[in-house]
């Protein structure tokens, strides 16, 4: 059974963020009417959130959306200490009062995050707090909020926008090393055509499956890597046969065929004609 948990809500329609930390066994399956972001603090559990089940561990933490379920159940001797962030879009900047979706708040200009240009969504994924900066300052949110000194709400504002910027970050920065990763290779390719190249070198030089390099060049290049090798070797004949009066076997050999008759049937698959033809056809 789901229903909507209504504890903290109040506090959260009226002050539009509440922090607290909590000791759980096990919690029923519930959702909100605002943003949670929770932190696992100490112990284990099982979470379902949404249509995902996984297992939770300190260092843990994840973002649960507007209308999203989800419930703990305890499976570790140690118990399990949640810290927890309720807040409402609006809280973040005003210019949010109407927004009801975590990908509407990250969109703000204090964010300018787009949920949609990142490798992964952020509310459907567990998050791990590998040096221990999120965990810090969530403690310090929790502390500022129970003491509630002058611009505590200030403070938490920035903190919480950091926390979400950080989180975001790490998707980011993967996409964008990814693209760098395949300029990297194209400029590689275009320098060093006439040598024996494979993509699985360069999978093994930058840590990839080949698969997966192999979907990615072809989304950023619109071609596989073997046609991308290819188009850029007989460019290069291209250029040799206008520019030069080498033989055609030779020409062959400096763009990386030792195979001539291959050399040829690639020349006519993306010229038309042959290397022969080309040339007078230049001249």
């Amino acid at each position: 059974m789901v229903f909507l948990l209504s504890i903290h809500d109040e506090t959260v329609k009226k002050e539009e963020i509440t922090m607290f930390k909590i000791t759980h066994d096990i919690s029923d399956m519930h959702y909100h009417n605002f943003l949670e972001l929770a932190y696992v603090a100490s112990g284990g559990a099982i979470h379902h959130f949404g249509n995902i089940k996984t297992e939770i561990k300190k260092g843990d933490f994840f973002i649960i959306d507007y209308h999203v379920s989800h419930e703990y159940v305890r499976t570790s001797k140690e118990p399990l200490t949640v810290i927890n962030c309720m807040f409402l879009p609006k809280f973040i900047d005003n210019s949010l009062y109407e927004q009801h979706t975590f990908q509407e708040t990250v969109n703000n200009p204090l964010i300018r995050f787009s949920v949609s240009t990142l490798e992964n969504d952020p509310t459907k994924l567990i998050h791990h707090d590998n040096d221990g900066i999120i965990e810090h300052l969530l403690d310090d949110m929790v502390c500022e909020y129970n003491n509630k000194l002058s611009g505590y709400k200030e403070i938490l504002r920035a903190h919480l926008v950091e926390i979400l910027v950080r989180t975001m970050r790490r998707y980011a920065t993967s996409t964008l090393q990814q693209s760098n990763n395949i300029y990297c290779i194209i400029a590689d390719v275009q320098q060093n055509y006439m040598k024996p190249l494979s993509l699985q070198d360069y999978a093994d030089k930058y840590f990839y499956s080949l698969s997966f390099l192999s979907r990615k060049f072809k989304s950023e290049t619109n071609m596989s890597f073997c046609n991308f090798l290819q188009l850029t070797r007989i460019e290069e004949s291209c250029r040799l046969l206008c520019n030069t009066n080498k033989k055609i076997d030779e020409i062959s050999m400096l763009v990386g065929y030792s195979d001539i008759r291959y050399f040829r049937k690639l020349f006519f698959k993306y010229k038309g004609m042959t290397p022969t033809e080309f040339r007078k056809f230049n001249k």
